[in-house]
């Protein structure tokens, strides 16, 4: 662009040199032809004025273009010269302001997250005393489906299944299926895991929970009375006793992702039906 500009500037001081020229030229000849008609013409004074008054609007339009050029070429070297620390400078600048608006973000992220985890929080625990605290103990199963109705409220399940450890077993550590959400399944066939064997069972042996936030086609599909579709999002979490020994599996599915506060929270509340469901 700078360049741009000196050419302009150099064409106008060109095409300024060649007006001059030409008007100089024709004033010129229409004095010879003025003279040859009338020698006694005394106009010479109105022509001296006139070429002079020219010329001076010549000379101070070609010096003004002259000083605009020179100051743009300064200018333009100038800024070659310093234009790697420029160019850093600039960059610095802008990555400067990246990471300011990372932060503030991050912060403003966080602030969110922080906000919406109270609420979660707040709508569980408030649903679990209504539900269940405030009542007296009633069966492990109708205990266990409204711990999952409470949840579902706050995270919008679309299915839900408690397996409680089972006791009774003399060789090997099963988890029966206790409770459900939205699921139907025949109680002359009950459903349970070894440690190890399935989802569940590796939850169980393993004490660490599994989140999946992108499930294939298929994996898990929910019947409604519009069709059929697929949760966004499944999540299996083990509750501990004292002992840090596996009691409880809970397997949840939703059409919303869980984030991690999500999943920290709905660890947190195994010891507070510990004693309810090992009863």
């Amino acid at each position: 662009m700078n360049q741009i500009k000196i050419y302009i500037y150099f064409g106008l001081k060109i095409f300024l040199l060649v007006m001059g020229w030409i008007i100089f030229y024709r004033l010129k000849l229409m004095k010879y032809y003025t003279d040859s008609i009338d020698p006694t013409n005394q106009a010479d004074s109105i022509y001296d004025c006139v070429v002079f008054s020219i010329s001076i609007l010549l000379i101070i339009t070609f010096l003004v273009i002259s000083i605009l050029s020179w100051h743009e070429y300064l200018r333009m070297n100038t800024k070659n010269k310093i234009f790697p620390d420029y160019k850093f400078s600039s960059a610095s600048s802008e990555s400067h302001s990246e990471k300011s608006f990372d932060v503030t973000e991050t912060q403003n992220l966080e602030k969110s997250e922080k906000a919406h985890f109270d609420l979660n929080k707040s709508r569980l625990l408030d649903c679990f005393e209504k539900e269940i605290f405030s009542h007296p103990e009633e069966s492990k199963k109708l205990e266990g489906e409204k711990i999952l109705r409470c949840i579902s409220r706050v995270y919008e399940l679309t299915q839900g299944e408690i397996f409680l450890k089972d006791n009774t077993a003399d060789k090997e550590t099963r988890f029966r299926l206790l409770a459900t959400y939205a699921i139907h399944l025949p109680e002359d066939e009950p459903l349970e895991f070894s440690l190890g064997e399935g989802l569940i069972g590796q939850a169980a042996q393993s004490g660490k929970h599994l989140y999946i936030d992108k499930l294939p086609e298929g994996f898990l599909n929910v019947k409604t009375g519009l069709g059929e579709s697929n949760p966004a999002s499944f999540l299996v979490i083990p509750w501990k006793d004292q002992k840090d020994e596996t009691y409880a599996v809970i397997e949840l599915a939703s059409f919303r992702p869980f984030c991690q506060h999500d999943i920290e929270l709905l660890k947190s509340f195994s010891e507070n039906f510990l004693t309810r469901l090992l009863a």
